[in-house]
């Protein structure tokens, strides 16, 4: 299918915010660590779903780290954007911060990746591609280049997966 005009990052780009509440805390009164990469997994597909304007699945949910703790009270956000796009899948880059309502102090909490991937088909049956995404800043340039690296370490990852699943 005929891959659409490209869009620059800042169209798409996205931020949600989520208090943190009594009910996602652990018995450590610390968030328990489940609840970032859901809050971040939607955020990464309404971004997504925002450059592309087609309804997309999350493939791959990559390296989210927790760097610090995160307690009650907290407000947590995130920002998200388009970081590269494959004919029809994308990488969405999500950035996770802890903000203290009271002294607005943030805190870095995680970075993940994610690659979504279109569901729509076209009238061949085959997937709807993506616009591309154009990069306009140094650091949307840096993680446009990152995200190649990225891409070609996930291929690797599930080729060999596939191939020691096939042999077990």
């Amino acid at each position: 299918m005929e891959r659409l005009a490209g869009k620059p990052v800042s169209d798409s780009a996205f931020e949600h915010r989520e208090r943190v509440f009594p009910h996602h805390l652990n018995p450590g009164n610390i968030l328990y660590g489940g609840w970032i990469p859901f809050w971040a997994d939607s955020v990464a597909a309404l971004c997504a779903e925002r450059h592309c304007g087609i309804p997309i699945v999350t493939a791959v949910m990559d390296g989210i780290h927790l760097l610090c703790p995160v307690t009650k009270n907290d407000v947590l956000l995130f920002k998200a954007s388009v970081n590269r796009v494959w004919d029809s899948s994308c990488e969405v880059g999500v950035k996770i911060y802890a903000e203290n309502p009271y002294t607005r102090h943030l805190r870095h909490v995680a970075t993940g990746y994610f690659v979504m991937v279109s569901m729509a088909l076209g009238p061949d049956g085959k997937r709807i591609s993506m616009p591309k995404v154009i990069p306009e800043t140094e650091d949307e340039k840096r993680r446009f280049k990152q995200a190649a690296v990225r891409n070609r370490r996930r291929k690797a990852e599930r080729k060999k997966m596939l191939k020691e699943n096939q042999t077990a």
